[in-house]
């Protein structure tokens, strides 16, 4: 496990890195502090992960948990889940692979470089695939959790459905009451 002073440095950085980020990002106030301990702990479950698993199962599941806690985070603070999710993916966007592909290809590796490509666009898929998926659960498990937050549209439907029609013309009044 990590417990040396490595890992406490890496965690620092992390969450050093997501703030600085958010907040050259602009992002509200109320939201930098817990992207940068989101993005923290995603970070922290990638590389505990890569000791036991692929770089794209953890990757996957740390991006996955990024977005959960950023879904459950967001509808308690009232801000959107975007702000919190992206800000605190930033420390697993594979930068290094991506500049690694480039290096390889401008040294004329023409094989590493497609190599380190291909290597980058799955890394990259898995995290997509994790904010899909996650966006997907929360759908289907938040909703029935959260579910008295009413949308404007259920509310409309539901005073349509019980409200009585009155029509306005010329000189009359007519009511028109729902018919069951």
């Amino acid at each position: 496990m990590m417990v040396n002073g490595n890992a406490y440095l890496t965690a620092l950085f992390t969450l050093l890195a997501v703030v600085f980020f958010a907040v050259g990002m602009r992002a509200p106030l109320r939201t930098i502090a817990i992207a940068a301990l989101d993005g923290t702990l995603g970070y922290m479950i990638y590389i505990l992960l890569c000791y036991y698993t692929s770089s794209n199962l953890a990757v996957f599941v740390a991006t996955f948990v990024i977005c959960l806690v950023a879904e459950f985070t967001a509808r308690i603070i009232k801000a959107p889940t975007t702000i919190i999710s992206f800000t605190a993916m930033v420390p697993l966007v594979p930068g290094v692979m991506l500049y690694d592909t480039m290096r390889q290809f401008a040294a004329g590796n023409f094989n590493y470089g497609i190599e380190a490509a291909v290597k980058t666009i799955v890394f990259a898929g898995s995290m997509s695939l994790a904010v899909s998926v996650a966006a997907v659960v929360v759908k289907i498990v938040f909703t029935k959790i959260f579910h008295s937050a009413k949308t404007p549209y259920d509310c409309a439907k539901k005073n349509k459905e019980n409200s009585v029609t009155k029509l306005v013309s010329v000189g009359e009044v007519s009511v028109n009451k729902r018919k069951d």
